[in-house]
């Protein structure tokens, strides 16, 4: 393999993530935990998620503002927006939603669900913090509650909002909904597995996928 070739693979890496990076002795990966990764985020997702469309950014203004632009122009099912931080998060009842830095900001757009309710999401978003905290930190004890269908708690601390908003022609006709999803991280969050069991306990409620 020329050193070329190196070159071209591991610039293409540096574009899907901040753990690669190059000075003069060379390239070397280092493991960012709170990085987001699009691609281990695929990898992790079940098959009828693995195309996708995912859009990250280390800031915005609002993820479900973003999301709802896309819906504009034609978005695809399941197509995701991700952020570390939002600097105008929109919360329940046009309050404002809180979102400093290193946190997890997404917005799943879901065109024309089979299977919808207002609680759904809270539900599959407790079950992905479930078996997250099973996973990485079973020392937590690992008591999750909804509360007002859109609010998850943790051991009596909130560690997640949700916001939910309808697009559609008519009041009738929902063509869209965005599902925006606010969790607080710990240090050293695998992000990107958090992530892809988030999108895939979606997949599962709203196909109807045992």
């Amino acid at each position: 393999m020329t050193r070329a070739c190196i070159n071209k693979c591991f610039k293409e890496l540096k574009a899907e993530s901040d753990c690669i990076i190059a000075d003069s002795k060379g390239y070397a990966y280092i493991p960012s935990y709170n990085t987001v990764n699009t691609s281990v985020i695929k990898q992790n997702l079940c098959s009828g998620l693995k195309s996708i469309t995912i859009h990250s950014f280390t800031s915005i203004t609002s993820t479900n503002a973003y999301a709802r632009h896309i819906c504009i122009d034609n978005a695809s099912d399941f197509e995701t927006v991700i952020a570390r931080e939002q600097t105008r998060g929109k919360g329940r009842h046009g309050n404002s939603f809180d979102s400093p830095k290193d946190g997890l900001y997404m917005s799943v757009i879901l065109k024309k669900p089979q299977h919808f309710d207002i609680i759904m999401p809270a539900k599959c978003v407790s079950k992905a913090l479930e078996a997250y905290n099973n996973t990485y930190c079973p020392e937590l004890c690992n008591t999750l509650s909804i509360v007002n269908d859109q609010d998850i708690y943790c051991n009596g601390n909130k560690c997640c909002g949700i916001l939910t908003e309808t697009m559609g022609e008519v009041l009738s006709a929902t063509d869209y909904y965005v599902v925006g999803i606010g969790v607080t991280l710990y240090e050293k969050a695998h992000i990107n597995e958090l992530i892809a069991l988030i999108l895939n306990e979606l997949y599962r409620s709203v196909k109807d996928v045992l």
